[in-house]
């Protein structure tokens, strides 16, 4: 399946969706800051990175600018407890292809998920068409 980089500095979120979508048949790596997902984006490549928006010196939006600027195969989903609509939209014309408000369902994140990871999904051919 698909190697996914899920990034959020809650130790115990971050277990549930890495320890989820490996059951779903993904290779997951996980990161408690920016700082430490840097680091895994240069030892392998990645087909997704799925990071919260708060964390600690550096946010997610950080971390997007990052994946874009250098690893334009990465797609992003931004995971948020505070999505307001200003940094939905920020987070979308960085090349965020969707924003999960938290809390959301584990079958939520799945789904956009999926629809990310499908060979030629309109998310795929527009990195803005996800919400």
């Amino acid at each position: 399946m698909a190697r996914i980089l899920v990034v959020d500095d809650n130790d115990a979120l971050r277990s549930i969706i890495a320890d989820f979508l490996r059951i779903q048949g993904h290779e997951c790596a996980e990161a408690a800051s920016v700082a430490q997902a840097r680091m895994h984006l240069m030892e392998k490549r990645f087909d997704l990175a799925v990071s919260d928006f708060q964390m600690p010196s550096e946010s997610g939006l950080d971390l997007l600018r990052h994946v874009t600027a250098g690893f334009p195969s990465t797609y992003f989903i931004l995971m948020s407890g505070s999505l307001d609509p200003d940094l939905r939209r920020k987070a979308l014309a960085l090349g965020a292809l969707c924003c999960l408000p938290k809390p959301f369902k584990l079958s939520e994140l799945l789904q956009m998920v999926q629809i990310v990871l499908q060979p030629l999904s309109p998310a795929r051919l527009c990195r803005k068409s996800l919400h």
